[in-house]
């Protein structure tokens, strides 16, 4: 009898503008984040600007990615330019200080955090499930690329548009599991203008996680263009 294939839980995003506030914590992409507590707001270390919240996952379900926290929040450098406009913030990078992760702890009492720079995008999550395979693209034949969800998803595994570039903890240096996928290109705003999250022209972004939950520091992010 053939081996039944090693698969992977994972939830296939559907992202549409939302025509306003989403207010709950959620899984969302843009507006405010919904905090479970206070945080001090991220600067990038290379530029020192404020960085922008891009998305909240929710980790503790339906996909329980973590026992200890219930939140990621991300944030990333827009980037900035020297001179002679070479970009000076590596922003597609886990480790560069131009993006972080905040991990937060379920509370009764979600407020909204800073202001918003994108709009905000409701995110509506369908199960699926995907091959457990650790790839790049040239690795897979085009009937294996079918069977993995290339846009927003949270779980499954990443679909790496360049070599794999999976992250160490950067608090603990451990292990990390992945957690969520995002797709560069955002559904237009209601006024037809075309919303891109900033990971270049058909660009993904990618969530990790420590796999031994050792803090809130311990979540990574990184992007591929």
């Amino acid at each position: 009898m053939a081996r039944a294939p090693d698969v992977v839980d994972l939830f296939v995003a559907q992202v549409r503008h939302s025509p306003r506030p989403i207010r709950q914590p959620v899984t969302k992409i843009g507006g405010a984040p919904v905090l479970f507590g206070p945080i001090e707001p991220p600067a990038c270390t290379s530029c020192r600007m404020p960085m922008a919240f891009l998305a909240q996952v929710r980790i503790d379900g339906p996909l329980p990615l973590s026992a200890r926290w219930s939140m990621a929040y991300i944030f990333m450098c827009a980037g900035a330019y020297d001179s002679s406009w070479a970009l000076i913030c590596e922003n597609d990078l886990p480790d560069a200080g131009a993006n972080r992760v905040v991990l937060q702890a379920y509370s009764d009492s979600p407020a909204p955090g800073p202001g918003a720079t994108y709009p905000d995008y409701a995110v509506r999550l369908e199960r699926a499930i995907e091959p457990r395979v650790h790839w790049t693209p040239e690795d897979l034949d085009v009937s294996q690329r079918k069977q993995l969800w290339e846009g927003t998803k949270v779980g499954g595994v990443p679909a790496w548009l360049r070599s794999s570039r999976r992250p160490a903890c950067p608090a603990c240096g451990g292990a990390m599991i992945f957690a969520a996928q995002f797709a560069d290109r955002l559904e237009p705003s209601p006024d037809g203008a075309e919303k891109y999250l900033g990971f270049g022209e058909g660009g993904r972004g990618y969530l990790f996680l420590c796999a031994e939950e050792c803090g809130p520091g311990g979540a990574a992010f990184l992007y591929q263009c």
